[in-house]
């Protein structure tokens, strides 16, 4: 038996090629994503304004060491994943990390 052939019903054994460059293009789409949050925060005061209570709301509920990139991060990720949660009834436009985005 050959030794491929041990991971072959897992997906990493199979297409590794392919969850690499899966990785390295959310990873691209998700550096876009930070550079024009920043950038909208840099040029809009409203924007800067509801991001900064975004910001305020996640440090009083979740950690108060939350720096600004790291909650940049977190509505990157979010924009990445909110597809698969979009028809979620748990989340409200108040709620939401890119209310402040006008999403």
């Amino acid at each position: 038996m050959d030794r491929r052939d041990l991971h072959e019903d897992r997906p990493e054994g199979r297409f590794p090629h392919l969850l690499g460059g899966l990785a390295r293009d959310v990873a691209d789409i998700a550096a876009r994503h930070e550079a024009r949050i920043k950038s909208i925060l840099a040029r809009e005061p409203d924007a800067a304004t509801a991001f900064d209570e975004f910001l305020a709301e996640l440090r009083s509920t979740l950690n108060d060491s939350i720096a600004t990139d790291d909650a940049v991060s977190m509505v990157s990720q979010h924009l990445i994943t909110r597809r698969s949660s979009r028809h979620s009834s748990a989340t409200t436009r108040s709620a939401r990390p890119t209310r402040f985005l006008g999403r």
